[in-house]
């Protein structure tokens, strides 16, 4: 095998991904009415293969009364639910499930979210091309533990990834040992952009589910300023729409028998691209030869 041959195969076999576990962690936001639209409250469900492992919420301290505060833990205790502070959420749930389990993170709109989440951003620093121009956003007040970097593709969708932690993980064993495992960069599967490929349109939430007719609708409810039961039952009733949401475009999107997987699409374009993969077409950009070595 020569030289160039081995560089590819090298290549191919650095970047094999084993895709995300089984674990899965859906969650939604609620901000504040004012322009910079801070966290307020979230809601979350953790689950292994379909089955819920755990419900919650979490809050910001700082965006609750101490009247809905009470509130919160009342509601959290009565419908037994755990209760998280932001920085808890982030540490002990999210970065968990992201990067510990390497679980598949689902939202509508994960940019958004994701951002609600985070306490600072950055211009992204980063070696691969595809995230120059984008943001680092910073989940842990631990300097350790991974960012989430996000890059606008276009309005209705982006490149989303995690940072490698410092310290020890287990892909960087492998490497020093001489292997090639690849390190993972986190999996995030948004149902609007996922939607939004295979319907050919931008689409809410709420019309998102009345189009695959999942069994759970999403609710109608005022944002108004103060929290109340009825709003926090609206919330958690958003993160079970997404849920259902995710498995009806995971299932239409399978029946395509794509080599990419859904968490890998991010336009529909990108579906074009997948068709193309699977019948061996290289595209023109990928082709070695030289203009005029293309035949016409």
């Amino acid at each position: 095998m020569d030289d160039r041959r081995r560089r590819q195969e090298t290549r191919r076999h650095w970047h094999d991904d084993p895709g995300p576990s089984d674990w899965s962690l859906i969650f939604d936001t609620e901000t504040t009415l004012d322009p910079g639209q801070g966290l307020r409250v979230g809601a979350y469900q953790l689950r292994s293969r379909k089955r819920l492992r755990e419900e919650g919420l979490f809050y910001e301290p700082t965006a609750l009364t101490g009247q809905e505060l009470q509130l919160l833990r009342r509601f959290a205790e009565t419908e037994g639910l755990v209760l998280h502070t932001r920085d808890e959420f982030a540490q002990d749930v999210f970065l968990r499930a992201a990067w510990d389990r390497r679980g598949l993170i689902i939202g509508h709109n994960l940019p958004f979210d994701l951002s609600r989440i985070s306490i600072a951003n950055a211009p992204a620093q980063s070696q691969d091309k595809s995230m120059r121009g984008g943001f680092t956003l910073t989940l842990s007040r631990d300097p350790k533990r991974s960012h989430i970097q996000v890059k606008r593709i276009n309005a209705g969708s982006a490149f989303i990834r995690l940072t490698i932690p410092s310290g020890v993980n287990p892909e960087k064993r492998n490497q020093t040992r001489g292997g090639r495992t690849a390190n993972h960069h986190g999996y995030f599967l948004d149902t609007a952009t996922i939607g939004g490929a295979l319907l050919a349109m931008r689409p809410s939430l709420k019309r998102l589910a009345e189009i695959l007719k999942t069994p759970t609708q999403k609710g109608d409810e005022d944002h108004g300023e103060q929290l109340t039961a009825a709003y926090l039952t609206y919330l958690r009733t958003d993160v079970q729409v997404t849920w259902e949401c995710s498995i009806a475009l995971r299932e239409r999107y399978a029946a395509y028998g794509l080599p990419k997987r859904a968490w890998q699409i991010h336009s529909e374009a990108g579906i074009g691209k997948a068709h193309l993969e699977k019948i061996g077409l290289t595209p023109f950009r990928q082709l070695n030869a030289w203009p005029d070595q293309v035949l016409v």
